[in-house]
């Protein structure tokens, strides 16, 4: 089954000196179901990287990110109507529309899991159909 990617767990995973680092970089490298990310998620990553770390480094990951290792799902004008409707259902959580994003490309794809460092936004949420979503890591 595909896996949800956050723009925290690949930002982790991509920069050394992240805290969770070593824990991302094993559960990315470990996982055989596809790797589903969005070009949201890849914008916010680059904007970080360039700021935190340097745009060497930004382009690399992008690079990679676009070479088809990861599954890069387009949002569709009905898919961000989607997003909008997740983030109205779960308005106490304040999520942006990327992480809205993610959400509804688990309910497309039918994803369980979610790679991501942010427990306080994306914890206890579930699928459209009641299915709960697992975090890692």
């Amino acid at each position: 089954m595909a896996v949800v990617v956050d723009t925290s767990a690949l930002y982790a995973y991509f920069d050394s000196s992240a805290r969770r680092h070593a824990d991302l970089q094993a559960l990315v490298d470990a996982e055989r179901s596809p790797l589903m990310i969005t070009s949201g998620v890849l914008i916010e990553l680059d904007a970080l990287l360039r700021r935190r770390v340097n745009t060497h480094t930004a382009r690399r990951v992008s690079d990679e990110l676009t070479s088809g290792a990861y599954e890069l799902i387009e949002c569709s004008r009905d898919d961000l109507r989607r997003a909008l409707t997740i983030m109205d259902r779960w308005r106490d959580r304040e999520l942006s529309l990327t992480d809205a994003s993610l959400l509804e490309i688990a309910d497309r794809k039918g994803a369980s899991t979610i790679f991501t460092l942010d427990r306080r936004g994306f914890g206890g949420l579930v699928r459209t159909d009641g299915t709960p979503l697992a975090i890692l890591p």
